[in-house]
């Protein structure tokens, strides 16, 4: 089982690797509207993350920080599939896929 500073390690690699994948999709995505709907959601998420971690590096003991590590584990999931969701639409509709009716 991980220590609490190595878990804390962990997340921050995943939220930097996402964060990563979120800029280099904003460099590739051509249109604004298209880059709002596919990237929006997972940088929501990894804002969440971001407050998540504070609160467990802040919590009152081991067990609150683990409630807010495992929470921010959660959300760092969620924009990983996002963020494979836009990674699938550029691959297959190319970079300047475009949204139609929003």
């Amino acid at each position: 089982m991980q220590n609490m500073d190595e878990r804390v390690q962990v997340i921050q690699s995943w939220l930097e690797t996402l964060k990563s994948l979120v800029s280099q999709l904003d460099k590739t995505i051509e249109d604004k509207k298209v880059k709002e709907y596919l990237l929006r959601p997972s940088s929501n998420s990894m804002i969440d993350v971001e407050f998540l971690l504070l609160h467990g590096l802040e919590a009152p003991n081991r067990a609150h920080a683990s409630m807010w590590f495992e929470m921010a584990e959660f959300q760092l999931g969620q924009a990983e599939k996002q963020l494979k969701h836009a990674q699938d639409m550029v691959a297959k509709y190319g970079e300047n896929l475009e949204v139609i009716g929003g």
